[in-house]
């Protein structure tokens, strides 16, 4: 049984969204790193009230019914690819219901 001491390292990418549909396809090219970072780890350190992502969505699109519907995905059911793929959807069904 060993203990490890994580050094964690954030840098700035490339990658930036404006809108939803920016938001859903930048999601599309990120590494799984950068999910677990924004969804799963901002989530330990808020204990599990909430994600970067739907933080994101509420503040700079106003779409709280989305963001309650990302703040519900359960981390223990998926992995980080599954995790990816729910978001996609949910975003996928709130642009359908957009139009």
């Amino acid at each position: 049984f060993y203990l490890h001491d994580v050094q964690r390292f954030v840098y700035l990418t490339d990658k930036f969204a404006y809108d939803l549909r920016s938001f859903r396809e930048m999601l599309n090219t990120i590494s799984i790193y950068s999910l677990y970072y924004h969804f799963i780890e901002s989530r330990l350190e808020t204990k599990l009230e909430n994600d970067d992502f739907s933080t994101w969505i509420v503040e700079n699109l106003g779409l709280r019914d989305l963001a309650q519907k990302i703040r519900r995905i359960d981390i223990s059911v998926y992995n980080l690819e599954g995790l990816r793929s729910r978001i996609i959807g949910l975003i996928d069904e709130a642009m359908d219901d957009v139009g």
